[in-house]
């Protein structure tokens, strides 16, 4: 019984331990990415162009999510 009663304490203590030295990142916890923006799609520059759809940007510096809008590229360029 005893051997039982060590082995549980010693248990216990493993795991208040583990929790005492995890480290925890409080700023780097995100809110959730805002829904999309409807953005009135300008009239293509190029001939056959492609139109790229704005997205969410999270910036860490400002600890804030930026709207990049859309734009357009040439057909057979690649995104940037």
């Amino acid at each position: 019984m005893k051997t039982a009663w060590k082995t549980g304490v010693i248990a216990l203590l493993s795991v208040t331990a583990s929790f005492l030295v995890m480290p925890v990142n409080i700023a780097s916890a995100r809110p959730p990415e805002p829904p999309p923006i409807r953005e009135e799609i300008p009239p293509s520059p190029y001939k056959k162009g492609i139109w790229v759809d704005g997205h969410w940007n999270w910036r860490d510096k400002h600890n804030e999510w930026k709207w990049e809008h859309g734009y357009w590229i040439p057909k057979g360029a690649t995104k940037h």
